[in-house]
């Protein structure tokens, strides 16, 4: 999918483009909520990486499980936001070495979370002086929850059944 996403010349922008309706017509809850996060107050650099890693992780779930991935509802959505958030204080009030959500997100889902962090850090390298590091905080959280949303939202075929509660992408 990299490749695709990246190494498609010319028909890259088209690409995107058609991805990104599909998206929003297959995930609509779930493109809403992103839009809200890119409309807000974010410089371009933070937008524009925002814009592609939401794509390209909903482009990973789309081409491995498309057969089994389902509509996010928006109560889903709003339950599984509410649940990366207890979470997070949870674990921020816990005394000693703890694993940080980020990391149990990364567990279920290493791939996506690798090129994850793998482009805002680049992001951070290479645009240092144009981007507000918390905008990609505000990023990267928002990718975690599309991450873990869209993995609860995988089913199983109907003659089997799930061994695991989230799914690979």
């Amino acid at each position: 999918m990299r490749h695709q996403l990246l190494n498609d010349g010319e028909h890259a922008l088209e690409r995107l483009d058609d991805a990104f309706e599909n998206f929003e017509v297959s995930q609509a809850a779930l493109s809403d909520s992103i839009r809200k996060v890119l409309d807000g107050p974010l410089g371009e650099p933070a937008t524009a990486l925002g814009f592609f890693l939401s794509l390209a992780v909903w482009m990973a779930f789309d081409q491995t499980q498309s057969d089994g991935l389902r509509s996010i509802t928006s109560e889903e959505l709003n339950s599984t936001e509410l649940l990366v958030a207890l979470d997070e204080k949870i674990r921020a009030d816990e005394t000693g070495e703890i694993i940080e959500t980020d990391e149990v997100i990364s567990m279920e889902q290493p791939s996506l979370v690798e090129f994850v962090r793998e482009h805002i850090s680049t992001t951070l390298d290479t645009q240092t002086e144009y981007v507000d590091p918390e905008e990609l905080k505000e990023i990267y959280s928002m990718l975690l929850i599309e991450m873990l949303a869209l993995s609860y939202a995988v089913q199983a075929p109907p003659d089997q059944f799930l061994q695991e509660t989230e799914v690979l992408a």
